[in-house]
């Protein structure tokens, strides 16, 4: 018994499979005892002491090493985040904007916001408090 590998789209699978020789074809043939799902979320308490011990020796053996393609993944995972951080500094900064010059209009009236809401009933749909900006648009 083996743990295999089996990539579908680029996810990695787990299975727990046995190797059986095919006395008719004269190969050897993989059965798949038990599918372990996700190779990346494997549960080890879901598994026996036999499929423990099958599974760490795997583990030592085969995947320790690191795969070229995670360097590309990771370098592409930190470029994208600092592009959404400076999408959403410039997000917070055109909020800001706003926010001082509605603060600015309110002093010149010498109000406050509810002073002015209770007697005007403006509602401003554009600003939002910067923690509802969403940085998905």
């Amino acid at each position: 018994m083996y743990i295999r590998n089996k990539k579908v789209k680029g996810i990695s699978y787990a299975y727990l499979v046995e190797s059986r020789w095919d006395k008719e074809k004269k190969q050897s043939c993989q059965t798949v005892i038990k599918y372990l799902g996700r190779f990346d979320d494997l549960k080890i308490d879901k598994l026996s002491k036999d499929e423990l011990s099958i599974l760490s020796k795997y583990l030592n053996e085969k995947h320790l090493k690191k795969d070229p393609m995670d360097s590309h993944i990771r370098k592409y995972k930190q470029i994208k985040d600092k592009q959404d951080e400076k999408i959403m500094r410039k997000r917070i900064t055109e909020q800001r904007k706003i926010e001082r010059a509605q603060n600015k209009v309110l002093e010149d009236l010498e109000m406050d916001k509810n002073q002015f809401l209770n007697r005007f009933g403006w509602r401003n749909s554009i600003s939002k408090p910067i923690g509802r900006i969403n940085t998905n648009t």
